[in-house]
């Protein structure tokens, strides 16, 4: 082949060879920061599960069943404490029976969990924190919206028990104690959200 041919495909080759050193240092970079958050003690991952919500403060209720699903976050402190902040889209309401007709009462929140978790025995945890939450829909039997009458945000005192297994899945359940009134109005009637959730995760 002619010598200009030859000293072209020399420099496609080095070019090459040099773009894969490239590609393989930033493959081994990333890995070298992964591995430092897990050393770290960061861990994040999906949770999923399901919510039994009532209200208090309004007599003959029943409670609702729906769904929880999110993502979290959590930080190691140490090797008995950590802090875990989660989002997490949930449904709640509840069953009402007046006059011998059914309603039912369906809301879903946004939320913000912030969750201390305190390590008993391997990796059975005590959880204790706090969440705030924003009304995503509200609707009732016969009524397309409650929006006029629902406080748009929530906020709840939350417990719980999980435990973390070394594979990465979590069980988890809460019970949410509501802070706030669920009303809006100038009703003298104190509604109040209270559900328990029971959640399962994978934590990377």
């Amino acid at each position: 082949q002619p010598e200009p041919k030859k000293n072209l495909y020399k420099i496609i080759l080095i070019k090459s060879i040099i773009t894969m050193k490239k590609g393989l240092l930033a493959i081994f970079a990333m890995l070298c920061v992964t591995a430092t958050a897990s050393a770290q003690g960061w861990g994040f991952g999906p949770k999923v599960g399901a919510t039994f919500a009532n209200v208090n403060g309004l007599e003959g209720t029943k409670m609702k069943a729906g769904v929880v699903a999110g993502m979290f976050a959590e930080r190691d402190i140490n090797n008995w404490f950590s802090i875990q902040a989660e989002l997490l889209w949930s449904q709640q309401g509840y069953h009402q029976k007046m006059a011998g007709e059914a309603f039912d009462t369906r809301l879903s929140y946004v939320y913000l969990p912030v969750v201390t978790k305190y390590y008993l025995i391997g990796g059975m945890n005590v959880q204790l924190g706090a969440q705030f939450g924003y009304l995503v829909t509200s609707k009732a039997t016969g009524s397309p919206s409650l929006k006029p009458v629902i406080n748009k945000y929530n906020v709840d005192a939350l417990v719980g028990l999980g435990y973390d297994f070394n594979c990465g899945l979590m069980i988890e359940g809460r019970y949410n104690i509501g802070l706030t009134n669920l009303q809006r109005t100038n009703d003298p009637l104190d509604l109040r959200n209270a559900t328990m959730e029971v959640m399962v995760g994978w934590k990377f």
